[in-house]
């Protein structure tokens, strides 16, 4: 009797044994496999084919908010179900393999580190990538021929500068519809004709959003106005053709944007 309890105790133990064993075998295979299928996809990611060169699946992983990351046309509207961004997500077709988010305020302000595949087929992996809402700039000629200026302080600028009627671009609203508005609540005016002068990327290797510009002429007065959200000081000024140019030359308009707008509106003929 003592030997049969001892032969099924030697028994039981062996099979503990076993299926310990066999665990530990089962985990480090699939240990292996994930590294396995890790380094392939990275093979893949940079020599593969271009169908999976594009960042599709890591794309999806990284991003926090998958609307970010739709990469069907790479470039988009953001949007979540929760809030609708005011700025875009910047993706390029066979270039951009990840993103990640680094950090958001989920109105103005979006940093982001992109994995991005070089034309020559090298991978920067630490991109860093920075989404602003897209805005607008507006040169104004009132009916008497006057350009319509503000002359104002920012937090980025030292002292004074003259600058162009601008702001952001409101989710559901188009570029025009922007420069209409901003018009209207900061200078108090309505315009005959407001023309584009194109849309330009602010930074072309950093982001920050895209800038349209417009001229806007036969301006007058409106009926009514609108208020403004400016949290700066700001006068608006009356200037000839002659004393803007003078303003450009001499450095007087101290951001970049304002400065564009204005040459592009007086090139015009």
């Amino acid at each position: 009797m003592a030997i049969q309890k001892h032969v099924a105790f030697t028994s039981s133990g062996q099979s503990r044994i076993v299926l310990i064993l066999g665990v530990i075998v089962l985990f480090i295979s699939i240990n292996f496999s994930y590294e396995l299928l890790l380094s392939w996809g990275g093979f893949m990611r940079t020599k593969g084919p271009l169908w999976l060169r594009s960042g599709r699946a890591d794309c999806n992983n990284y991003a926090k908010d998958k609307a970010v990351c739709d990469v069907g046309g790479f470039y988009r509207k953001g949007s979540s179900q929760s809030q609708e961004h005011l700025f875009s997500s910047w993706r390029k077709k066979n270039q951009t393999l990840s993103v990640q988010e680094i950090f958001s305020d989920e109105i103005f302000f979006r940093l982001e580190k992109h994995e991005v595949m070089t034309e020559d087929g090298k991978v920067i992996q630490s991109w860093m990538w920075t989404e602003v809402p897209d805005m607008i700039n507006v040169l104004i000629r009132d009916v008497r021929g006057d350009y319509i200026l503000l002359q104002q302080s920012k937090y980025g600028i030292e002292g004074e500068s003259y600058a162009v009627v601008g702001g952001y671009v409101k989710p559901g609203e188009s570029a025009i519809e922007a420069a209409k508005r901003e018009i209207l609540e900061e200078v108090g005016m309505e315009c005959g004709q407001v023309d584009s002068l194109g849309q330009y990327r602010t930074d072309a290797n950093r982001g920050f959003g895209f800038l349209f510009s417009f001229f806007a002429h036969g301006c007058r007065r409106a009926a009514h106005g609108a208020d403004s959200d400016d949290l700066e000081a700001q006068r608006v000024v009356r200037l000839e053709r002659s004393a803007v140019v003078s303003l450009l030359l001499s450095g007087s308009v101290l951001e970049l944007k304002w400065a564009a707008t204005m040459a592009l509106a007086l090139l015009r003929p």
